[in-house]
């Protein structure tokens, strides 16, 4: 019988064939328009889907829509009907977020371009010998909080990583139990799940 064990031990991998991203696509590129509104064009080398949201400083979305299979996106938002607050527009594709803060006023609007910053997925890599890689690019060194639960929704290991731009894990399942797992990854108001079997 397994032991419930989790080992965890930091890491020293290459991570760029972990990774497989960092082509620089999708561009993307925002103005303002006349009387309150956003033009979008987002340009990728590639088909896949596109996840365009609009959300306030306080993470609610206010505006989301999907686009698959497509290379160019060009569109116009009004947001006349915003509440004059701050606001941040994303452009979210298989492996990142683009994100530019924007401010709604009275009677109109500022995009703060110098601003934008990229969101980067975690990347995950499950091996035969029971072991989990996990890898995040967190260039402005958010709070990342890292929960693993078992197929019954107990906590078997949580961390808070903070004031780090490069996370790396090695997460050990060879003691634990069979069954389902699963890794959640919280970071900048944006929560990914891996899931995975332990045999």
């Amino acid at each position: 019988m397994k032991k419930r064990i989790l080992t965890i031990a930091l890491l020293a991998f290459m991570v760029m064939p972990l990774l497989g991203f960092s082509d620089g696509f999708p561009y993307v590129r925002i103005k303002e328009g006349d009387t309150k509104t956003l033009s979008l064009l987002v340009s990728n080398n590639k088909t896949e889907e596109i996840t365009v949201r609009i959300m306030s400083k306080t993470g609610v979305v206010v505006y989301e829509n999907e686009a698959e299979n497509i290379q160019i996106i060009n569109r116009r938002f009004d947001v006349s009907y915003l509440e004059p607050a701050s606001y941040q527009l994303e452009v979210e594709s298989a492996n990142k977020i683009e994100v530019t803060p924007f401010e709604v006023n009275a009677k109109d609007l500022t995009v703060k371009e110098e601003l934008s910053y990229t969101i980067f997925k975690p990347a995950f890599k499950q091996r035969e010998s029971g072991k989990l890689d996990f890898f995040l690019t967190n260039p402005l060194k958010a709070d990342t909080k890292i929960t693993v639960y078992n197929g019954y929704g107990d906590v078997v290991y949580k961390e808070t990583v903070a004031d780090e731009k490069t996370i790396m894990k090695r997460f050990d399942f060879s003691s634990s139990f069979a069954g389902t797992y699963s890794v959640s990854v919280i970071n900048q108001n944006h929560e990914y799940t891996h899931t995975f079997e332990v045999k």
